[in-house]
């Protein structure tokens, strides 16, 4: 199938800004050496949370950056690095809550003067004011990577131990309320190294989150659901082999999830570069496979097609966007929800951010719907034309374009549809002197419209040159017809026509 190439991306200056997609990247010296971690859109708003490396990196900062929902920065909060600390970080994707009382949540850890690292917990209010950070501390080693709200009550979710390389840690969560005053505290743990990787809500106000246990490169999975006290309700290991287990999504209805599991082995040609293993698991209720996608790559940069790093997930009525990057650039999928691959997207090049470096290198961590169903805000970072990293978000339409009426473009984005994503318009039917046939998301070579009665003759033929197709049929006489999209003696779709 042929690569469809969107338009150029837009930057967000409010001189000539008249598309409805958007791309923005922080001011270096705004925001120096940032990352964007995470992104939310309520009320009107989009929330973008990351942080900020200071030259050197010897110390990192938070930030808060609050944008009006075409993309335009209305502030930046910040969270300075205190005396006491060296870096204030950000959790992992899904550590940015927009409360049902519209103030901000957000979870992270800091590391101390003394290398020690502690849990956080921030509030602000919808315009960006920090009015509360809760810090949490013991003996060991805390770092919240994960937050989620499930009733009324918040859920942080990360490791606790004195070492998370090759000693010991545990899964690490705790219930606080609104003001993010403790509720309680639970460690979980089944072998020697736990890691926290992903946590949803349940229908009971309690949540479901995956772990990751045992040693380097010989990992396995297991899913953990406990009640609104913090009991266990049940605890599985994961029955899809061995590597990191990621909880992708919950869908608290059907209790069906989405696991992304990836595995790392020695590369024969290569000392250096493993073969990486992405999968991408449906599972039920009782943690049977629906379904199964598989990518495998080298890991050599930058030929190495990087599938392992599918950072993050939305589901939505029946199908999924996933979102992560390679050594290509950002990546985008679409999956429905049988697992059929609708459309998959990579975006590179950004016009004014790459020419590093890694020119084409783009961590894609956040995304979220935006409303009137235009599509989805996304962010990440990537470097700029000084080999500094930068923070950005920009936004796609439904169909993974930056335009909402055209996926032809000239540069910066390559797009492929698959079979499963082709829509067919057929109208009017009944037909009397003309029928329109309209085929989008289609990336068909040569591929024909045929029309025949119910004996099997063509009473019309083209080659599908265009979206919208339109027959005459002032000539033909009343009765059923069938007509069919054809590649190459393959038939893609087909469907029943009535003249009258």
């Amino acid at each position: 199938m042929r690569y469809l190439l969107m338009w150029c991306i837009l930057f967000c200056s409010k001189i000539g800004y008249n598309q409805s997609n958007f791309f923005f990247r922080h001011d270096y010296d705004t925001v120096p050496q940032s990352w964007a971690i995470d992104v939310k859109y309520a009320n009107g708003k989009i929330y973008e949370y990351g942080f900020n490396e200071k030259p050197g990196w010897s110390t990192a900062e938070l930030h808060l950056g609050i944008f009006d929902s075409q993309g335009y920065l209305e502030k930046i909060s910040k969270f300075d690095v205190s005396k006491d600390s060296t870096y204030y970080t950000p959790g992992l994707t899904g550590s940015l809550i927009v409360g049902r009382d519209s103030f901000i949540y957000g979870a992270g850890w800091q590391l101390t003067a003394q290398n020690k690292s502690q849990g956080e917990l921030f509030k602000w209010t919808s315009n960006g004011e920090l009015i509360k950070r809760t810090s949490f501390v013991n003996d060991s080693a805390i770092i919240f990577l994960y937050f989620e709200q499930s009733g009324d009550f918040f859920y942080a979710y990360g490791v606790m131990g004195d070492s998370f390389i090759a000693e010991r840690s545990s899964n690490l969560l705790i219930k606080v309320d609104t003001d993010l005053n403790l509720i309680w505290s639970r460690t979980y743990e089944w072998d020697d190294i736990e890691l926290s990787r992903g946590i949803f809500a349940t229908a009971d106000s309690g949540v479901i989150f995956a772990s990751t246990s045992g040693k380097y490169l010989d990992w396995y999975g297991r899913v953990v659901q406990v009640d609104r006290n913090g009991d266990l309700v049940s605890d599985r290991p994961l029955p899809i082999g061995r590597g990191e287990c990621y909880l992708l999504d919950y869908n608290p209805t059907d209790g069906s999830m989405l696991i992304m599991r990836y595995v790392n082995t020695p590369n024969p040609n290569s000392n250096l570069d493993d073969i990486w293993h992405l999968y991408i698991h449906k599972l039920d209720s009782s943690l049977n496979q629906t379904w199964t996608k598989y990518w495998i790559a080298d890991g050599s940069f930058p030929t190495g097609r990087i599938y392992n790093n599918l950072r993050n997930a939305l589901r939505l009525d029946d199908f999924y966007i996933l979102c992560g990057d390679n050594a290509v650039g950002g990546w985008v999928i679409c999956l429905a929800e049988d697992g059929s691959k609708l459309w998959e997207a990579e975006y590179m090049n950004l016009q004014g951010v790459a020419l590093g470096i890694y020119p084409t290198f783009y961590y894609m961590t956040g995304i979220d719907t935006l409303p009137q169903k235009r599509g989805y805000v996304l962010s990440g970072s990537t470097s700029d034309t000084l080999d500094r990293q930068v923070a950005f978000i920009m936004s796609i339409d439904k169909n993974g374009c930056f335009s909402d009426d055209t996926c032809e473009a000239k540069q910066y984005v390559s797009i492929t549809y698959f079979d499963a994503s082709i829509k067919v318009q057929v109208f009017p039917n009944p037909i009397q002197d003309y029928v329109s046939i309209k085929v989008t998301n289609a990336q068909l070579n040569g591929a024909e419209l045929i029309i025949t009665d119910l004996l099997g003759r063509t009473v019309a033929k083209q080659t599908l040159l265009q979206e919208l197709t339109t027959f005459s049929t002032q000539d033909w006489a009343n009765g059923m017809y069938v007509w069919s999209l054809v590649e190459d003696g393959r038939l893609v779709r087909s469907g029943k026509l009535v003249k009258e």
